[in-house]
């Protein structure tokens, strides 16, 4: 064959592919789309999953379904969306736990964050360090004086080593000088007797958590753990005003992800629908009623948001030589 010819053939052939992309777009979705969760049915991950479905149901005029596959510290859900056919049918909706926290602690793992695309963050939710109503700390300055003055005395829950509240409350250690020893449970509303009781000084956990139990007067906010205040709860101070420091910001994010290989103009197509849910009044005010801030990222800001999380905990991991293998 010519050079010619093979240089006509070779574009043919890229034509034809593009055009197939487009038209899968353009198509999209042509069959049942499944969003899976890597965390049990009725929480926070699978509730925001459910309203987005219900939205790209119908923005897309499609079917788009739940599927609920918890355990394993979300290996179960990841392997199973990186296996799945690349053509915008299998996502994954995670926290940055699967990203960002998994890849530090596990030196084997049944997936690769290459093995993905990033589609869009969806939200934010911020967390509260919180005591006892009755507890003798009025304020998070009085926590950390009372860790000071008595080190390894006090303590913290949480659901478990490497979960949001072990490393926030690890970084708060680390940032003050302070040595509150850390109690692990199963899950958080299992900590949450321990908390009230004041048989353990404290934890950091988010709105939906500890919320009924502030309603009771039960517990008592110290600190918003986001680098500024959290407009769910405007009279609490963040970290950085209770304690006069700079950058302390700890919070759980949502997003969505797809399979290596899924087209970019599906991929785009959702996190504009990601981003429209999140800025529309009633999808705002979804999120906000289940206590998180709308914070919509593209494909290339999810990535970036990932690489700076990482380098943010890969220092505090290593120097608790925290490891889950």
């Amino acid at each position: 064959m010519s050079a010619q010819k093979f240089f006509l053939h070779a574009m043919a052939a890229a034509m034809a592919l593009g055009s197939g992309q487009v038209a899968l777009a353009q198509s999209y979705p042509a069959a049942p789309v499944k969003i899976i969760v890597p965390f049990a049915a009725g929480g926070g991950v699978d509730q925001v999953a459910r309203m987005l479905a219900s939205h790209w149901q119908t923005a897309f005029k499609g079917n788009f379904i739940v599927e609920n596959r918890p355990g394993a510290s979300t290996f179960i859900a990841a392997e199973a969306v990186a296996r799945a056919v690349p053509d915008g049918t299998t996502l994954l909706l995670t926290t940055q736990s699967t990203f960002v926290i998994n890849p530090l602690l596990f030196k084997e793992m049944p997936y690769k964050a290459s093995d993905f695309v990033p589609v869009g963050r969806i939200s934010v939710v911020p967390s509260f360090f919180t005591v006892a109503a009755g507890s003798p700390y009025k304020s998070l300055a009085e926590l950390v004086a009372g860790a000071k003055e008595h080190p390894g005395s006090l303590s913290y829950a949480s659901a478990g080593a490497g979960t949001a509240g072990h490393l926030g409350f690890e970084l708060l250690n680390h940032r003050v000088g302070t040595k509150m020893i850390h109690a692990p449970y199963k899950s958080y509303a299992a900590s949450m007797p321990d908390v009230v009781s004041g048989r353990v000084t404290s934890i950091m956990a988010d709105l939906p958590v500890i919320n009924n139990l502030l309603q009771a007067g039960k517990v008592r906010l110290l600190a918003a753990s986001t680098a500024q205040r959290s407009e769910f709860m405007p009279d609490v101070p963040s970290v950085n005003e209770a304690l006069g420091i700079k950058d302390f910001s700890v919070a759980n994010w949502f997003a969505v992800y797809a399979p290596k290989g899924t087209p970019a103009d599906v991929a785009d197509r959702l996190s504009k629908e990601i981003e429209q849910f999140t800025r529309s009044p009633e999808g705002a005010a979804k999120l906000k009623a289940i206590g998180h801030t709308p914070a919509a990222s593209s494909p290339q800001g999810l990535a970036e948001l990932e690489r700076a999380e990482s380098a943010n905990w890969a220092p505090l991991i290593k120097s608790l030589n925290l490891k889950m293998d």
